[in-house]
């Protein structure tokens, strides 16, 4: 019997697919050969799987619904067994010598402690002490490129003034180096300073920021070819620069070779969903929390009597602390015999990189537990700043990704690569227990652990969707060709591959540790690694 044209079509479309992801996975288990602790068999087994037929028939869904669907129907083991015998693709020799990695990170990454991809930026390179001369060399000559401005605050529109302050770009941009078979290939980070919130808001504006910085960096150390790797929220910013580049010619554009979505939000998150939507879940409750919060603090009149500025600012505090105490379910924050002041503190001395430290780290860096300086300004700031970070959520959902689809056109001569995380549920069967036990993919007992274990348990709840990270899943994180043409026509013919799937957690996917125990625990997936296969695959495929 003749296929049909389109059955053919779909088929040489499937082959090709099936050909990428097991290539790059053969290149991640070339690298894990030279990893320095030495794996063994059963958990580098366990580490990543290539996409076998239902995943690749997932990307094929004319629908998100269909996917969404398909998606619901997979659980780990399902992927483990579907990826067998599909490791053993023959490496393709590089195509390019030189590469530049251009990392965007996650929303909140401010305030974890760790880059994204750590690992990497903390060795010394040649490449980073070539960017600190150029930058101070530039600095010397008095040129634009050497600096850039960190914006603290914008309130849009009210009566406090923006406040800016020019940093060497070497200190908002973080660089480092890797060896790709013989090949260097450089790491470049496109920071957010602690306290700028440039974590936060629009990601529109925040595109707007990274593009300037890039521009300032390509200024520095001249043209190269680039490949973008968006890690969780940084993919929408991703596509944010690439659409804007387009609308714009921008000239690095003809030097963009990929963007790499690692756990990318493509799609919008059940987790943003839920917030958003569901009245009953908890982290709907506590938007409406931080917006109620926001708007009932108070501001202190001109003139007010010592007596008066002390019971608002009382007043302010309480209402503060009570919001604190609805983001730390697993900690007592108020402390007997304390006064209101230490009790704050308290709250900020916690560990760092927890979710509430988050935010009281906002509410310490806009002043807000400064009794007489500025106090008016601090509550206009902290107004914005829970303002963007409630906008972040929302640009999460998935009617808002549906929407950016739909109004975006993306330029053809990238190629969009997807690659996703699935976390293990020990509670799931000896098989993912097994999985869940790999000290190369999870921390061994740690808090983030504990943490995204418990959400991933939620996400399946709110979503019947087992394959999800902790806090986006397969269906959503995976470039959709043919949904993406039927939103936006313009878009047909993009280049998507979808390289298949590692086992660990979100944060693991990029982040060794977000959460600090004391007892030292740290993901141990191998992410230079990663790095190393991802550089690798680009460079192979470039014409």
């Amino acid at each position: 019997m003749k296929l049909s044209y389109l059955a053919l079509l779909l088929l040489q479309s499937t082959a090709a697919f099936a050909g990428a992801a097991d290539d790059f996975h053969a290149r991640f288990d070339a690298e894990l050969a030279q990893n320095p602790k030495p794996l063994t068999a059963e958990s580098e087994a366990t580490l990543h799987y290539a996409a076998g037929p239902a995943l690749q028939k997932l990307v094929q869904a004319f629908s998100l619904e269909d996917a969404l669907k398909q998606g619901s129907a997979l659980d780990l083991s399902a992927i483990a067994e579907g990826a067998k015998g599909l490791n053993a693709a023959k490496l393709k020799p590089l195509k390019s010598r030189a590469l530049t990695l251009v990392l965007l990170p996650g929303v909140f990454a401010e305030f974890i402690k760790n880059r994204a991809f750590e690992e990497v930026l903390e060795k010394e390179s040649a490449f980073q002490t070539e960017f600190r001369a150029a930058v101070q060399a530039a600095k010397e000559r008095g040129e634009p490129a050497a600096t850039d401005a960190v914006d603290y605050v914008r309130t849009h529109g009210s009566a406090v003034p923006a406040e800016t302050a020019p940093v060497a770009l070497d200190e908002i941009i973080s660089v480092g180096e890797l060896t790709v078979e013989g090949n260097p290939v450089r790491v470049v980070l496109l920071g957010t300073p602690f306290g700028s919130l440039e974590s936060l808001g629009s990601s529109e504006a925040r595109a707007s920021l990274f593009t300037r910085r890039l521009e300032k960096y390509l200024t520095l150390t001249g043209e190269q070819d680039l490949a973008f790797v968006g890690y969780s929220r940084g993919t929408i910013l991703g596509l944010e620069m690439l659409a804007e580049a387009k609308r714009s010619s921008r000239p690095w554009l003809s030097r963009t070779r990929a963007l790499i979505s690692l756990g990318g939000v493509i799609w919008g998150s059940s987790l943003a969903d839920d917030a958003v939507a569901n009245e009953q879940a908890p982290m709907h409750r506590l938007l409406g929390a931080i917006e109620s919060t926001i708007d009932s603090l108070e501001l202190i009149p001109a003139r007010a009597s010592v007596a008066k500025r002390t019971a608002i600012f009382t007043r302010n505090m309480k209402r503060w602390l009570a919001l604190v105490g609805e983001a730390r379910h697993e900690t007592k924050l108020l402390n007997e015999g304390k006064n209101l002041v230490e009790e704050a503190r308290t709250v900020i001395q916690v560990d760092p990189r927890s979710p509430a430290f988050i935010l009281a780290s906002i509410w310490k860096e806009l002043g807000l537990l400064k009794f007489f300086t500025g106090y008016n300004a601090n509550i206009e700031r902290a107004r914005y700043a829970f303002g963007e970070l409630a906008a972040s959520i929302r640009e999460l959902s998935t009617e808002a990704r549906v929407a950016w689809w739909k109004k975006n056109t993306l330029p053809k001569g990238v190629t969009y690569y997807a690659l996703t995380a699935v976390m293990a549920n020990p509670e799931a069967g000896p098989f993912e227990k097994s999985v869940f036990s790999n000290a190369f993919a999870y921390g061994s007992g740690s808090y983030d652990d504990v943490m995204l274990l418990q959400n991933r348990k939620d996400y399946e709840k709110i979503s019947a969707l087992k394959v999800n990270d902790s806090q986006v899943a397969i269906p959503q994180a995976v470039f959709l060709p043919k949904v993406i043409a039927s939103l936006n026509p313009a878009n047909r013919g993009l280049k998507t591959e979808y390289l298949g799937v590692v086992g660990t957690h979100h944060w693991g996917l990029a982040l060794r540790e977000v959460n600090k125990m004391t007892g030292g625990q740290q993901n141990g997936f191998p992410r230079e690694a990663l790095l190393k296969a991802l550089a690798g695959q680009v460079m192979s495929e470039l014409k």
